[in-house]
């Protein structure tokens, strides 16, 4: 059983190889963004020697010393997300509008009627629009009138739990260094600090995809069965929280219960009646907190609701096309359907035509083009949000507000190479890993997010959410390729392994 065990490890550990080179190559060398193989490739290089030769520099850093790195690190970068936020202020537009203006009417007058419709035809952005309208509803409550700087402040806080969360997990795998080395990637990462003006669900669900690996890891180590039971129900809340935002941030707890089955070395009743309840109270918890959401939603919608609405296969249906990018004549042709049941019936219908026209080697060129695009600039298209309406004009939109700003091409390839060089040493770390499979999670994580991206509509901003992900897999594999110098290697962790 083990040996299967251990192959199917190293089959989800090949998958990440394959299919995060095959990306790889093509952003690199095959950008769909114009960027050139020839900035992109040396920036990429020296990303990669630079974090090698600064977690080398980090060998001997002390739980103090990182745990006071954290405390700096969070409450500049903070500050700066929230001066960005005011910078690039801007009035929100189309779904963005739907999901921050919907959520202040709902907090202020009691309704979303302005927006009823949206949400009718689309409700994967419910989630949004309900986080909004609490934390509206509190702001308004103590008096507040500025709902931008308000979203503003809300997403920074998020992504400052984020932020902790990767150091979590980071310190946990790979050392104190690891933790630090995971701060400075995230400082080095431009488009970090503009995410707080970028309150759209992906940014608002980033800090979930990692919290829910953070509270798993300290479950697992967790002595008091009660302490136990506590953090694994936080790391299925944490998961349940972040999907109802976007529903992609529960692939990591399907991951996590993945690793938990490949690592089980022995299936016998009393190994698993100690792991076993864990790991179910947090896919109970994130299943129940999921469906009690939906339910209590239900009864905002209008009765009209039914008719309107889109099915999720609509956005299948979109990543078929082309190169599976947002498309008018699709979302004209699924509300040409006079009812849910043939707008459902029809749209399957156009995607068994849609995969039959194609065929085999078709399909798998769409495949790798979509991969390509939904990874083809680190910036994952955040100036959608910021050029439409600004109500500043600051030396900062010549830099992120949109594509043919002054600057924004030198931004562009800094991002995209800080992203690539992650997904080097991810790779390299995956390989390392090939001979003596670990904590496969991440990894299993990330396949799971490419499996997504190419049965859905094709977006760069898609891929957000699991940026933490990217980052931690980054870190682990700079602990493979570098080993820590005699007598500095921390303790190992039992709650890393799962073993």
């Amino acid at each position: 059983m083990l040996k299967v065990q251990k192959l199917l490890s190293r089959i989800a550990l090949g998958l990440f190889l394959l299919i995060y080179g095959w990306i790889f190559i093509q952003v690199m060398f095959n950008n769909h963004n114009g960027q050139s193989a020839l900035l992109l490739l040396p920036l990429t290089a020296c990303l990669c020697l630079l974090f090698y030769f600064l977690y080398g520099a980090f060998a001997r850093a002390t739980d103090k010393q990182a745990q006071r790195a954290l405390f700096i690190f969070m409450a500049v970068s903070a500050a700066v997300q929230i001066y960005v936020g005011h910078c690039l202020r801007y009035i929100p537009a189309w779904d963005i509008d739907a999901v921050f203006g919907g959520g202040r009417d709902w907090a202020v007058t009691g309704n979303f009627d302005n927006y009823a419709r949206y949400f009718d035809e689309q409700t994967a952005n419910l989630g949004c629009l309900f986080v909004f309208r609490c934390v509206f509803w509190v702001y308004h409550t103590f008096g507040g009138q500025d709902f931008f700087m308000a979203a503003v402040v809300f997403t920074t806080l998020l992504l400052q739990a984020g932020v902790w969360a990767v150091f979590d997990v980071c310190r946990r795998l790979a050392g104190w260094r690891g933790g630090i080395m995971a701060l400075v990637i995230i400082g080095l990462f431009l488009p970090f600090y503009t995410m707080g003006a970028a309150f759209y669900t992906d940014a608002l669900s980033l800090c979930f995809t990692m919290l829910t690996i953070a509270f798993y890891l300290r479950a697992r180590g967790a002595k008091p069965v009660k302490r136990k039971l506590i953090l694994y129900i936080a790391a299925g809340v944490a998961a349940a929280v972040g999907a109802i935002i976007k529903f992609t941030a529960m692939i990591p707890l399907i991951a996590l219960a993945i690793d938990f089955v490949l690592k089980q070395k022995k299936w016998k009743w009393a190994q698993l009646k100690r792991s076993l309840p864990g790991l179910g109270a947090a896919v109970c918890a994130a299943a129940v907190l999921v469906a009690s959401f939906y339910v209590y939603i239900g009864t905002k919608r209008s009765q009209n609701s039914d008719k309107l609405r889109l099915p999720l296969t609509h956005w299948v249906m979109m990543g078929l096309k082309d190169d599976g990018q947002y498309n008018g004549e699709d979302f004209s042709f699924s509300f040409s359907q006079p009812t849910l049941e043939i707008r459902k019936n029809a749209i399957a219908e156009e995607i068994r035509q849609r995969v039959s026209d194609m065929g085999p080697l078709g399909l798998l060129g769409l495949f790798g083009r979509k991969l390509s695009i939904s990874f083809a600039s680190g910036t994952f298209k955040q100036h959608d949000f910021f050029h439409l309406q600004p109500q500043n004009q600051t030396a900062l939109h010549d830099i992120v507000a949109r594509s043919d700003a002054k600057h924004f091409d030198a931004y562009n390839h800094i991002s995209t190479a800080m992203l690539l060089a992650l997904i080097v040493l991810g790779l390299a770390g995956a390989y390392k890993m090939l001979r003596k499979p670990g904590f496969c999670a991440p990894y299993i994580a990330l396949v799971g997010l490419a499996l997504f991206l190419l049965i859905w509509e094709t977006n760069n901003r898609y891929t957000l959410n699991h940026l933490p992900v990217i980052i931690l897999c980054a870190v682990m594999g700079l602990k493979t390729l570098l080993q820590y110098p005699s007598g500095t290697r921390p303790k190992p962790l039992s709650s890393a392994s799962g073993e």
